[in-house]
């Protein structure tokens, strides 16, 4: 007895041995933090070294296995990933102002090469010199303008958003609805990344001028996008589809528009991600804490389709990945609930860790099974990469670094230096601002170098 005794006590001894080397383990793995800024410095430029075109300013729609400019497009990207490109730079110009705020505003004055004339008035092409004009393209370029403006504030930066904001708006039919190009104009479209943009846009706007009109559209907006009898939110799900229609006073998913049926039903996270962030707008501009219940509830709806902790992010870059991380944080933002920047904090990691090919570009397809932000990709050998993923990983890896580097309690808007300044990171008010000289170099928390990417 006395043996079996000592048997039972050496087992339980080895189980927790067992137990407490697997917590050293797991301890060790949850200690080894991307270094945030480290990575979205690397990514943001690699862009700027092997997309920048420097012929016009703009960034290439794509580069080829030899790191080279395609040419197609005359090497210039479409407007839409343009819009992703502004927002990468906003978000480098915020975390390293030194280093990126320069790239940043360079291209908010380049992006003009965009414009062009379509029904009468003036909005962004979707190529330079191009004849077609895009109501989604120039609803999201709203935003990054409007939010342009408020990093660099400077009277024609406004006048660009105003400019995207008329060639969308005034498109308005009597039920809210914007369809997504000019063609579709009577057909009773009510397209989910044309409107919600725009209204996002007006929401920014009032804050960047005080109108009421644009708080007024906002509203009304955000009324119509979440209405029931519309069909564009699904009520079980609280998720937004891509679009329905209104035709002889009745709402549909599907309708015949210029000799075709199409159905808007289906969802993605950007379908969301631009009302949500409506929502926090109109939260801040109101106080009416129904704004942001509904945004946390319409979040929660997206993440309970595409996250699993641990596991990354089942979505990628062109339906709404660094959208949702924007969301997350600008909740983070807004409640001072830590739960939103972890959920952040713990995609991007997983992106950082398991996103990047041999090349070390992050995932650039639409395909969901090649460019969803879940997939490890670490032994992918890429053939063309796209502007468009390069973009979004690196505006949401920015933004992770840049919240990151808050206290808990932050306060509502950045207080930052002047775009020329830069320095090593501060507080005041609350929020960070840099100030005194920043080493441009790449560089990890532990003062090992990072590995070199091939474009570097």
């Amino acid at each position: 007895m006395a043996l079996s005794d000592n048997r039972i006590n050496w087992s339980y001894m080895f189980s927790r041995i067992l137990a407490f080397s697997v917590a050293l383990v797991a301890a060790s793995t949850q200690a080894q933090v991307p270094d945030f800024r480290a990575a979205g410095e690397a990514i943001l430029d690699g862009m700027i070294a092997k997309f920048r075109n420097a012929a016009n300013g703009l960034y290439a729609e794509k580069i080829d296995s030899a790191q080279a400019i395609v040419t197609d497009y005359g090497g210039t990207s479409f407007v839409w990933p343009a819009s992703h490109v502004l927002r990468a730079l906003r978000w480098g110009s915020r975390v390293n102002p030194g280093k990126y705020a320069r790239p940043f505003r360079d291209y908010v004055y380049a992006v003009y090469r965009y414009k062009g004339t379509a029904l009468g008035r003036q909005g962004y092409a979707v190529l330079p010199g191009s004849s077609e004009l895009f109501f989604d393209d120039n609803a999201v370029m709203l935003v990054e303008m409007a939010l342009a403006q408020s990093e660099i504030p400077d009277p024609p930066i406004l006048a660009d958003a105003v400019m995207a904001y008329d060639f969308c708006n005034l498109a308005r039919d009597a039920q809210w609805g914007i369809p997504q190009i000019p063609a579709q104009l009577g057909k009773g479209m009510f397209y989910s990344m044309a409107i919600s943009p725009v209204a996002h846009g007006a929401a920014l706007l009032y804050r960047l001028t005080g109108k009421p009109e644009y708080l007024s559209a906002a509203k009304g907006y955000y009324e119509a996008l979440r209405d029931p009898v519309r069909l564009l939110r699904d009520t079980t799900t609280e998720l937004f589809n891509q679009y329905t229609f209104h035709v002889d006073g009745r709402w549909s998913y599907s309708a015949s528009v210029n000799g075709s049926i199409q159905d808007g039903r289906g969802f993605r996270a950007y379908q969301s991600t631009y009302v949500i962030r409506l929502a926090l707008e109109l939260h801040r501009a109101t106080g009416d804490a129904r704004y942001l219940r509904e945004a946390e509830s319409m979040t929660n709806a997206c993440l309970k389709r595409s996250y699993t902790p641990g596991k990354g992010l089942a979505e990628n870059a062109f339906w709404g990945g660094n959208d949702l991380i924007e969301v997350l944080e600008a909740l983070y933002e807004s409640t001072k609930n830590p739960a939103w920047h972890e959920t952040a904090r713990d995609i991007v990691g997983r992106l950082i860790a398991y996103g990047k090919d041999r090349s070390g570009w992050y995932p650039s397809d639409e395909n969901d099974a090649r460019g969803d932000w879940n997939v490890d990709r670490r032994a992918f050998v890429p053939g063309a990469t796209t502007i468009m993923g390069q973009a979004a990983a690196a505006s949401a890896i920015l933004q992770v670094a840049w919240y990151a580097a808050l206290p808990v309690g932050i306060g509502r808007t950045p207080a930052r230096a002047h775009p020329g300044t830069d320095g090593p990171l501060m507080l005041r008010q609350g929020m960070p601002v840099w100030k005194g000289p920043i080493p441009g170099s790449i560089h990890r928390a532990d003062g090992k170098s990072l590995p070199v990417p091939s474009w570097r």
